[in-house]
């Protein structure tokens, strides 16, 4: 007969499989438990709570809901650490078959000689598509571009680019010459690369790219290559960067523009292309101030048209042309008038209509001060991160030299005279605030990451009399009241420029894990120093290619002595080579070692109160 096992005898079931095993202690409440009489002391139990200390609960068991929210915390941190870290390594894996990819279309780019060169061209574009990150809208292509160093990758970017335009261009209209988001699938591993290729190819020769708003629709192979023609995108569409990845100043980027009409013509273009295209040209020669060509566009344009009331307008405009440049022709300040107009027309702030400035000669011929005044806004550098169109970088040539903005001290840095939008002979850095003194004001020189590399400008410190505050004060700067003099120097071994944060599982919060970093040999009025820069945090500054402020620890390598207050000007030239860099100031040399690893890009660095203005830059790189 069965009966009911005893339960004092039944086995715990945690243990009987496990004889060396410690019996957990369970508080099991009693239910013939009763309450002890008054006055007399409760029976020991070894399964009771006499056992335990005052105020402690039994193994196992917590009457602290503290004690249990923290033991949920802390399981919460730990799957949201490995959640994190399963993302991490996710990414780090999409990278690995990016970067295979990647090597993959290095190979074929670079295979010259061969016969047929379509295949290289279709790598070239999917090469600068990849890196550029060249897309109508703010995703990211590539799980690369939020691993690595964003401006570093734009720069491999603009050489794919400046490679394929100069072959495209010149095998047309054998494919599409443009490169702008046309391309719909990219590789993510080395065995797509061939797939990848194929139908990159096939879309560059067939013309089969976007169909834009403007675009002229047709099924003939002609008007497709038509859409890809078009400069006059939206805002936000990747043909705004190309010029800019091309490296060309205002007058080239006009040029430019020039010959993708000229290709449209010879793929005989509707009437509706040539009038989109002749207005548009006509509005980039007005805009830096070329009144001839402008007008000779908007001639073309009424040519073309049927309807009496767009002849009449086409007419105004020539009639504008005419009368800013009879007015132009009688001010005493047509040069900085001229220089306004195009600046303006060009600024990452907001573009300013050049007829609206020409409209205001007679105001500033009455009142130089307000021009003075608009003329100091319109020379400042350009900030393409913070206002930037789309992954393009804004730069200004200086000597021919692209220079970018990485960040600097608010209203501190502009350019001299700049009668070309993308040009100038000349940088100027004079911050308007006393917390200047603190903030790196850094630029890069070239976009390009060398080790070995020497670089050479001339500094004025005095104030010239054509300079008037980026801020756009109603007086003229004046020289720092305490005599104090800006220091200046040579950046070298920069990296991470801009590098994405990453989020701290925990907090949520952006955390820096790449921290840009760099050399620089620093120059003041009491010597010659070597200090390594680390990103420490955020540094409230205009930020450049950076997009975001950035402060900066610095730790001193190295320093020499020298009296150079005395000096209204310098001479200055910088070399790194080996392990070592030099400086030449004024004819006097100081050398420093340098840390072995130093590859980077390079540039110039400002930080201070007081004027600069440098000039005559010279770099030989290696």
């Amino acid at each position: 007969m069965d009966t009911d096992p005893d339960p004092a005898t039944e086995p715990d079931p945690d243990t009987a499989s496990s004889p060396s095993r410690t019996p957990s202690r369970r508080r099991t409440p009693s239910p013939t438990a009763t309450e002890p009489a008054a006055g007399s002391e409760p029976e020991a139990d070894s399964e009771s709570e006499a056992d335990t200390e005052p105020g402690r609960a039994p193994d196992g068991w917590s009457t602290s809901y503290q004690d249990i929210i923290s033991r949920l915390e802390a399981r919460a941190e730990e799957l949201t650490t490995t959640q994190a870290e399963v993302q991490r390594l996710e990414q780090q894996k999409q990278a690995r078959g990016e970067s295979e990819a990647l090597k993959r279309l290095h190979e074929l780019a670079g295979a010259r000689g061969a016969k047929d060169p379509l295949d290289r061209l279709a790598a070239l574009y999917l090469l600068a598509t990849a890196y550029g990150n060249i897309v109508d809208g703010t995703h990211d292509l590539y799980r690369m571009q939020v691993l690595e160093d964003r401006f570093a990758l734009q720069r491999i970017a603009d050489v794919m680019v400046q490679r394929y335009w100069a072959e495209a261009a010149a095998v047309f209209p054998r494919v599409l010459p443009v490169v702008r988001d046309e391309i719909g699938f990219l590789p993510r591993s080395p065995e797509q690369v061939v797939e990848a290729v194929a139908r990159a190819r096939k879309q560059l020769e067939e013309g089969n790219g976007r169909i834009r708003v403007n675009c002229v629709r047709g099924e003939a192979r002609e008007v497709r290559f038509l859409c890809n023609l078009d400069w006059q995108g939206m805002r936000d569409d990747p043909v705004h960067q190309f010029a800019l990845r091309l490296h060309l100043d205002g007058r080239q980027t006009a040029d430019l523009y020039q010959r993708l009409y000229d290709f449209g013509i010879k793929l005989n273009a509707p009437a509706e292309w040539r009038q989109r295209a002749l207005e548009g040209l006509a509005a980039e020669y007005l805009s830096l101030g070329d009144f001839g060509r402008s007008t000779a566009s908007y001639t073309l344009l009424a040519g073309l048209l049927h309807d009496a009331g767009q002849v009449r307008a086409v007419t105004r405009k020539v009639q504008d042309n005419r009368a800013i440049a009879e007015s132009l022709e009688r001010s005493p300040h047509r040069e900085l008038i001229r220089e306004i107009m195009v600046n303006a027309s060009h600024t990452d702030h907001g573009r300013v209509d050049p007829v609206s400035v020409g409209r205001q000669i007679e105001q500033f011929n009455k009142e130089p001060r307000y021009l003075f005044r608009r003329v100091g806004e319109s020379r400042m550098f350009p900030e393409s991160g913070r206002w930037g169109w789309g992954n393009a970088d804004i730069f200004i040539l200086v000597a021919d030299h692209p220079v970018w903005q990485v960040q600097a001290a608010q209203f501190a840095l502009g350019t001299g005279p700049r009668p070309d939008p993308r040009r100038a002979g000349a940088i100027r850095y004079a911050p308007d605030s006393e917390v200047a003194a603190d903030l790196d004001t850094l630029l890069v020189v070239d976009g390009a990451a060398r080790r070995d590399v020497r670089l050479a400008f001339d500094v004025d410190f005095a104030v010239p009399a054509d300079f008037w505050s980026f801020r756009g004060e109603n007086t003229p700067h004046q020289a720092d009241a305490k005599g104090r003099r800006p220091e200046l120097g040579f950046v070298f071994g920069m990296r991470n420029i801009y590098a994405e944060p990453e989020k701290d599982p925990r907090t949520q919060s952006d955390v820096v894990v790449r921290p840009c970093r760099a050399l620089a040999v620093i120059v003041g009025d009491g010597g010659v120093r070597l200090e390594e820069l680390v990103q420490d945090g955020a540094g409230n500054l205009h930020a450049g290619v950076a997009h975001r402020g950035m402060k900066f620890a610095h730790k001193e390598l190295g320093r020499q002595a020298a009296d150079l207050r005395a000096a209204g000007s310098l001479k200055a030239a910088f070399e790194v080579t080996g392990g070592k860099v030099s400086a030449t100031i004024n004819g006097k040399a100081y050398t420093f070692p340098v840390p072995k690893d130093h590859e980077g890009f390079y540039g110039l660095a400002f930080a201070g109160n007081g004027f600069a203005e440098l000039r005559g830059l010279q770099v030989r790189a290696k």
